[in-house]
């Protein structure tokens, strides 16, 4: 008995080293992965310093003044959004400093909910319009869409309006007042153009919602950079993203149908690329704007803001895994199957970083499950002194040892840039809070990569429709207007 219970403890901590190994490994090669955004992107912001690269597309408030406003319309697809919808459009009418625009609110005719509010403001507002899918909901945000589209092209022939951009919103979004200007600005030279989407400040406990302040203040102060200067294309974000007229009819003329994908739950993302492969140009603009008033900046504790969509994102666990997976299913799983690889070596490397997930998450929930063993060993070893003295998983001087202080400087590169990015943002209170919140972000990212799998499974052997998997939004209706950078 004895021996067998030593070959199976010798067992354990082989299978254990071997683990550490493996995760230790893939850590490394994620890690190499982000350093070298993060030193693109400091190389751009140095040779643009410098002026030896092009400067941003957009760069001053000024322009925006010196183009006349042309017509914009807005989408909003609504599936069950009663409780935010109205408070979204009114919001945007009474916010938005510019006056040629339509706001166009998607509903299905079996949510009358929504339809009643949808309603209510499209007979307070002339330049509000409800459009009614023709069939029942939930089907998929990017079906809504097309519909839309199509309201959009009729409501032209009757009214001789003609669009010359067309925005993407949702009914949790608040707008900033200078965003239709940018958009405006920049539709003669661009075919997409995206803005930032940062989240509404949360309470200091809030770590679920907040580790979204972190994720997107990272990834629209420097991912998308990057990836718009090296390889020209722009991810959409869901949300304050403009279509040209111009694209919108190239793409018409290539799909002779819908044009958004109704095969995926991120038809954003998928339009972008599709976009690319017609040789449309797409940007990524970072405006920064001085705030209305020295009081509101000093009591806001801001230096500046930048022109940006904000809203509340997902206070609960549950609703966060679920939105997540969401993500997860459309670029990881269906992006898999309609954005294809290239010859560019660039932008295959940045598909592949969209689709690391389908490792590093497992690898990543693995290593929770290994550093538990370890830090249970070593409790039985410091609280039962008489115990059996385990070895230990990683010997001093050993290249395990070295591998897991070189992740360990890696992680402290991340910290950093957490700090700085979102510190510059929201103020130094949030740039430390996001040290913490990065656990509870692996965490919820776990959560959501396993119920995407899961959900993509029993897609693949059932042939179960994927359909809008949405969650519930909140909206700050307390202000008129939100402006938090």
């Amino acid at each position: 008995m004895e021996l067998l219970l030593v070959d199976a403890t010798a067992r354990y901590f082989y299978a254990l080293h071997c683990l550490v190994w493996f995760c230790a490994t893939v850590i490394l090669a994620s890690s190499i992965d982000d350093l070298l955004v993060d030193i693109s992107y400091w190389m751009i912001r140095l040779g643009r310093w410098l002026g030896l690269l092009r400067q941003p597309p957009l760069s001053s408030v000024v322009q925006l003044a010196q183009q006349s406003q042309r017509p914009i319309a807005i989408m909003a697809p609504a599936w069950k959004e009663s409780e935010v919808i109205a408070h979204m459009v009114e919001n945007a009418v009474a916010t938005y400093d510019y006056q040629e625009f339509h706001i166009f609110i998607g509903v299905y005719p079996n949510d009358p909910e929504t339809i009643g509010e949808a309603d209510r403001v499209a007979a307070r507002y002339a330049n509000v319009h409800k459009i009614t899918v023709p069939h029942g909901g939930p089907t998929c945000k990017a079906d809504c869409l097309n519909w839309i589209i199509r309201g959009i092209f009729a409501f032209e022939q009757g009214s001789g309006v003609h669009f010359q951009g067309v925005v993407l919103h949702d009914a949790e979004d608040v707008v900033h007042p200078l965003e239709l200007q940018v958009f405006n600005t920049l539709l003669d030279r661009y075919d997409l153009i995206q803005v930032p989407i940062l989240s509404l400040e949360r309470k200091w406990h809030e770590f679920v919602a907040g580790h979204y302040i972190d994720e997107f203040a990272e990834l629209h102060s420097k991912d998308l950079i990057v990836r718009e200067a090296l390889t020209g294309v722009v991810p959409g974000a869901g949300v304050a993203t403009c279509y040209s007229r111009r694209g919108l009819e190239g793409l018409a003329r290539v799909t002779h149908g819908d044009l958004f994908n109704t095969g995926s739950l991120t038809e954003d993302y998928d339009f972008s690329f599709r976009m690319r492969r017609l040789g449309l140009k797409e940007t990524f603009v970072r405006l920064p704007v001085l705030p209305d008033g020295k009081e509101r900046a000093a009591a806001a504790g801001l230096r500046h803001e930048l022109v940006a969509t904000r809203e509340y994102f997902p206070d609960r666990f549950s609703a966060a895994v679920r939105q997540k997976s969401r993500w997860i299913l459309g670029i990881v799983f269906q992006g898999w199957r309609s954005v294809r690889w290239e010859r560019s070596i660039l932008f295959n490397y940045f598909l592949l970083r969209d689709r690391k997930a389908l490792v590093t998450s497992p690898v990543g929930a693995l290593g929770y499950v290994v550093a538990v063993n370890v830090i249970l060993l070593w409790l039985v070893n410091t609280l039962v002194p008489d115990s059996y003295r385990f070895p230990p998983i990683v010997e001093a001087g050993t290249p395990l040892y070295h591998l897991i202080q070189i992740n360990f400087l890696f992680l402290l590169n991340r910290v950093a840039h957490r700090l700085v990015l979102i510190g510059g943002l929201y103020g130094i209170r949030q740039g430390v809070l996001s040290v913490p919140r990065m656990v509870v972000g692996n965490f919820v990212n776990f959560g959501a990569f396993f119920r995407a799998a899961r959900r993509w499974l029993s897609h693949l052997s059932t042939g179960e429709r994927i359909v809008w998997d949405k969650t519930a939004h909140s909206f700050p209706i307390t202000q008129t207007t939100v402006t938090v950078a």
